[in-house]
């Protein structure tokens, strides 16, 4: 799984940074005028003239695909939950947003809280075994086994950021009108993802057996460990049978660079992207990590609107949670003020 973790999403992250340098580095002789109100991903256009200062709230819910791979005490499990599924494999989740604006300074921070939980239910299966070195050789039977999975994990993402660009949606394209109030908006970030993820883990597993010339014999300590198919691979000490469970636990921070390009489309409607990465093995952080937002910002009123968008996210590493990725379709409702 780790290996075909989404080359494309870097690839297009790190197009979407350059796209959005090259805009900064475009305006960088543009006015500097008092930024639209803004939603946590991306809000709408102002109703009334923009203030100094400006707080919006989002409340959203995110159905994301999952896949990933957990291990706890000697079991590991790669998770593969589609976008169908994950109303059955979620336990609780909960998620908000909120961004403060001061003139041309940001302050972003997004929270998500979510649990997870997969079985595995595999039946017997057989396998040569070398039960000594240079001795006769076997047949390892292990299984079956039924194993139970949960996944919680918390991601508090903060990043502080700087209006670089913004200008009349209309002298964007080319040909400014007096009094146009759409605009188009350019922010840069830098800030830091906090992960902490828990792993728990059960697994009932029959007795493993070894016959060595059609006669039962000890398989003693040496049991290895097994991959049951499915994604679900035993360690040889569970495999003297019975019922066990164990727990892990990791938390870790990514160092975060990032950009948002915002374009008003109509007086009530803008889009926009919002794009970050990180990591970059910095101590314990991920190797690598990203997030992609795009969707539309509609205003409802002068406080309130409605976000839809396409998320995805994930990292690449090692440990108790392996590399994952998450993406799919996000609903909010805003409140600005």
């Amino acid at each position: 799984m780790t290996n075909r973790l989404v080359p494309a999403w870097r690839l297009g992250c790190a197009l979407a940074m350059a796209v959005a340098l090259a805009l900064s580095a475009v305006g960088a002789g543009a006015e500097a005028e008092a930024p639209a109100p803004q939603a946590a991903t991306g809000d709408a256009p102002p109703l009334t003239t923009p203030k100094d200062w400006e707080v919006a709230i989002l409340g959203y819910g995110w159905m994301p695909g999952v896949s990933s791979t957990v291990s706890a005490g000697g079991i590991t499990k790669s998770i593969n939950v589609s976008f169908s599924d994950i109303f059955q494999k979620l336990g609780w989740a909960g998620m908000a947003a909120t961004e403060v604006r001061y003139q041309r300074a940001l302050l972003l921070v997004d929270v998500i809280g979510q649990q997870l939980a997969d079985s595995g239910d595999e039946s017997a299966r057989s396998l040569p075994f070398q039960e000594f070195a240079n001795g006769p050789g076997g047949v390892l039977t292990v299984g079956p086994v039924d194993a139970a999975f949960r996944l919680t994990m918390w991601m508090i993402d903060t990043k502080i950021g700087l209006r670089a660009y913004s200008t009349p949606t209309s002298a964007f394209l080319g040909d400014e009108e007096p009094g146009d109030r759409r605009r188009v908006d350019l922010d840069l970030f830098a800030g830091a993802r906090y992960w902490y993820a828990k792993t728990s883990a059960s697994v009932d597993v029959e007795p493993a057996t070894l016959t060595v010339g059609g006669v039962p014999v000890d398989p003693g300590s040496r049991l290895p460990n097994v991959d049951f198919g499915g994604g679900l691979s035993v360690g040889g000490n569970l495999l003297r049978g019975g019922h066990r469970s164990a727990s892990d636990s990791t938390w870790w921070v990514d160092p975060l660079l990032g950009a948002r390009v915002r374009a008003d489309v109509t007086d009530s409607v803008n889009l926009f992207l919002l794009t970050d990465i990180g990591g970059f093995g910095i101590g314990s952080a991920s190797k690598f990590t990203y997030q992609a937002v795009a969707g539309l910002n509609w205003a409802l009123s002068e406080h309130w609107s409605a976000v839809l968008a396409y998320r995805a996210l994930g990292f690449v590493r090692s440990g108790p949670i392996e590399s994952t990725e998450m993406y799919g379709p996000m609903v909010g409702l805003g409140l600005r003020f």
